[in-house]
C-alpha cells in the first residue's frame, strides 16, 4: 500500500507509527488507521484497535494577487466608512 504510514520497532517488543513521507491535508485530511497485534501462540491469539488520525492544516498556500499593482480614484467628500477598492 501507498499509506504514508510505517510500524517502526521501538524497545522492548514496542512498536511506533511513524510518517515515512510527507502528509498534505489538501489531498488526504484524515486516515482511519487500523493496527492487529498478534502473539505466537497456536493458534494465535490477535487484538486490533482503531483510530482516525486528522491531519492538521498548515498555512502552506500564501494569498497572491493577480496584479502586480492596482489603480483606481475616490471622489472628494465621500463618507466616512466608504469602500473605496477591493480586491477579491
Amino acid at each position: 500500500e501507498n499509506l504514508p504510514f510505517k510500524l517502526e520497532k521501538s524497545i522492548d517488543g514496542y512498536y511506533r507509527l511513524v510518517t515515512h513521507r510527507t502528509l498534505d491535508r489538501e489531498q488526504v485530511s484524515s486516515y482511519n488507521i487500523t493496527v492487529t497485534a498478534t502473539d505466537g501462540g497456536n493458534p494465535p491469539l490477535l487484538t486490533e484497535t482503531h483510530f482516525t488520525l486528522q491531519v492538521a492544516d498548515i498555512n502552506d498556500n500564501p494569498p497572491t494577487f493577480s496584479h502586480i499593482s492596482y489603480f483606481t480614484y475616490i471622489l472628494e467628500n465621500n463618507p466616512r466608512g466608504a469602500s473605496i477598492f477591493s480586491v477579491t
